[in-house]
Formats: C-alpha cells, structure tokens, sequence
C-alpha cells in the first residue's frame, strides 16, 4: 500500500515539476523574444542596431527608433537597386579629411565572407574585385588582364615569381594606369597578373589603393564609404615619396635580373 502511495506521489510531483519547468522556461524565455531592438543614424548617415537603450551614444538616444520583434521591420536586407542609383555621386557626410564617396558591394563569397566591389580599369573594363585591406597590392587574373588588352603589348610586364602556401607561382607584375571604385580614383597602380582566382570575382584590390583612403563598412546596408586621406592631392599621382622610392626599387631590382 505505502509502495503504491509513494509511486503515485513521486509520479505527480515530476509532472508537475517538468510541467513548472516548462512554464519557468517559457517566463524566462519570453522576455527575450519580445526584447526590443534600437535603431539609430549617425551622422555619417551609417545605421547602428542595439538591443539595449544604454547601447545606443547618448547624443542619438532621442532620435532611436524601438523596434519590436515581430513587427514588420526588415534588418539586414540587401538594399533596392535604386538605394544606388547613383554611386559615384559625392556625399560630404564625414567631417575633416577629403571627399568621400558611397559604393555598394555585393555581400560576400560564399563561406569567406567577402566583400566584392565593382572596379573599373583604365576607364574601359568594370570588374568585380575583392576588397582585402590584407593584400598590400592589387592582384587581378589573366582573364581580366586578357579585357584589358595588357597582354598585347608585354613591354610593360615583368615575369616573377610569387610564394605562398601551396608552394611558387609565377606571375606577371605591371601598372594599371588608372583604377576607378565609384568616384575614388587612383593612377600607377601597381599589379599583379595571376592564373588562381576564385571564379567569384576577378581580382583584389588592396591598400596601394584602399591606403590612401579611410574606410567605413556598412554591412546592414551593403555599401562602404571612402573618405580620401586629407592631404593626398598635393602629392605626386597621390603618393608619397617612400611609395614612389619603394615602388621604383622593387622594379629596378626585377630589371637588374632581367639583365643576368
């Protein structure tokens, strides 16, 4: 009798126990799905998202905008094609430094995460390159060097030789006159022509460009923005003198092997 007294206590007390335990979980879980999420401009025209009050700067907190889960509000998007109608217009939004420019990206390769932009070359061929502020030059590959005819007349290319992981590659180093990433516009460009590149764009472009630039990323909206580094337009093609003495004695050294 006691044995089917304590089995029948013990069976109501753990359903009612898992049946509280749920109950705790849905109070305790509630909360955060019906949390609140600010919005906020800066004055960059950038927007930031918090999912507290005391995360947004205290000088925007009177504009934030609350929004609530399960209100009809995207995040994160990819913007309409007329968000950037116009690309290369010049926004003066930043304050200090030199003009700034607004160009939108394609949001990312894949698993790597990357950012791709449209490039135009030499006034004449638009390509999609990879940013990669890692990359201290521009690498583009033969199909695009192919568009833009620099393989028909080779006296401005140098064979090298590049090492990476998987070993030695050999490679062609040249000049792209002018590049081009909305207004933002760099000439003598130093390059790379390689054979492996991924088939999701056809180059990267790195900080002999991006260099003379400070860079925002708005990854909500999908657009960075340069802000040209104040000072650059006095400098010769917007360079500085250890670019130029860098540049100029890396390829007197492939001459001086061309001659052996």
């Amino acid at each position: 009798m006691w044995g089917f007294f304590y089995n029948s206590l013990f069976r109501l007390f753990t359903g009612n126990y898992s049946l509280l335990l749920l109950l705790a979980l849905l109070i305790w879980v509630n909360p955060v799905f019906a949390q609140n999420i600010y919005e906020w401009t800066d004055e960059n025209g950038v927007k930031h998202y918090s999912n507290t009050e005391a995360g947004v700067p205290e000088q925007y907190r009177k504009e934030s905008n609350s929004i609530k889960f399960g209100d009809n509000h995207n995040i994160g998007n990819t913007p309409q094609n007329d968000d950037f109608s116009n690309t290369d217009e010049l926004i003066n939004t930043l304050v200090g430094g030199g003009e700034v420019y607004k160009i939108p990206f394609t949001p990312f390769e894949g698993s790597a995460r990357r950012i791709i932009i449209p490039v135009t070359i030499n006034n004449d061929v638009t390509a999609q390159l990879a940013l990669d502020t890692g990359s201290p030059g521009m690498i583009i590959s033969q199909s695009l060097a192919k568009k833009l005819g620099l393989y028909e007349n080779d006296s401005g290319l140098l064979l090298s030789v590049a090492s990476g992981i998987g070993g030695q590659v050999n490679v062609m180093r040249t000049i792209i006159d002018e590049v081009a990433i909305g207004g933002a516009t760099e000439n003598f460009v130093p390059a790379i022509i390689t054979s492996s590149m991924s088939e999701a764009f056809e180059g990267l472009i790195g900080m002999d460009f991006m260099g003379n630039y400070s860079i925002s990323i708005d990854n909500v909206n999908n657009y960075i923005v340069l802000q040209e580094n104040p000072g650059n337009s006095d400098l010769p093609a917007g360079h500085s003198e250890n670019w130029w003495r860098r540049s100029f004695a890396e390829f007197r050294a492939f001459q001086q092997e061309w001659k052996k």
